[in-house]
């Protein structure tokens, strides 16, 4: 047989016992997208470029007769907020994400630098595992700081019961905003009743930036 015909039906060869692979799946799109360059003053330390629900999990493959099952099985939400730059190590700043869980209410998560060093809380609005005639609980959780992210990981199965795999999430907001710079005391800035870089007359904290998304998101 020519060479050149020996070559073709080597590589028809391949062709045919390679296997096929599958598409990668597309990452998940962050439910909140803000334009750069529009905190006040440019600070890019406090530009909030995007913030990011997502989860990890465990992935279990079985088979079923000649069937090949997938599941996969959430045990960690994160949220990962994106900043033009790595973000600020002044005193008294606050970087903060918020949105509503179906079935519990609002999700509140920050970091800040305050006087004693840096703090991180998630406060949820639903009812209390240690006392369900309660409402609302508030833990320290410090973010994981890499680069320009802030990123939040909540293990599920220790979040109250109402959060839960499928749950809707949505009203999305995030914001950057300066307490006080000497004391490291942290105000009451609010990106929705702040819209914009101005003060809180109550606090006189300053908002630097604040980002909304108006989508939803199934916790899974």
């Amino acid at each position: 047989m020519p060479r050149r015909l020996v070559t073709a039906a080597l590589c028809a060869a391949v062709v045919a016992t390679a296997p096929v692979l599958a598409s990668a799946a597309p990452a998940p799109l962050p439910q909140i997208v803000d334009a750069r360059g529009d905190a006040a003053a440019g600070q890019q330390p406090l530009d909030i470029v995007s913030v990011l629900f997502k989860t990890t999990g465990v992935t279990k493959v079985t088979r079923v007769g000649k069937r090949r099952k997938v599941t996969y099985t959430p045990t960690r939400l994160l949220i990962v907020q994106t900043l033009a730059a790595p973000p600020s190590s002044t005193t008294g700043v606050r970087y903060r994400v918020e949105a509503v869980i179906a079935g519990c209410g609002n999700l509140d998560v920050y970091y800040a630098n305050g006087a004693g060093g840096p703090v991180g809380y998630v406060a949820l609005e639903c009812p209390r595992r240690d006392d369900p005639t309660k409402t609302g609980t508030v833990t320290e959780l410090l973010p994981k700081v890499a680069g320009s992210t802030l990123t939040w990981e909540l293990e599920i199965a220790r979040l109250p019961k109402e959060v839960k795999v499928g749950a809707k999430v949505s009203g999305f907001r995030a914001f950057s905003d300066v307490g006080d710079p000497v004391f490291g005391l942290l105000g009451t800035g609010d990106g929705a009743e702040n819209a914009g870089p101005a003060s809180s007359a109550g606090s006189g904290v300053a908002v630097a930036d604040v980002a909304v998304g108006d989508g939803e998101w199934r916790l899974g």
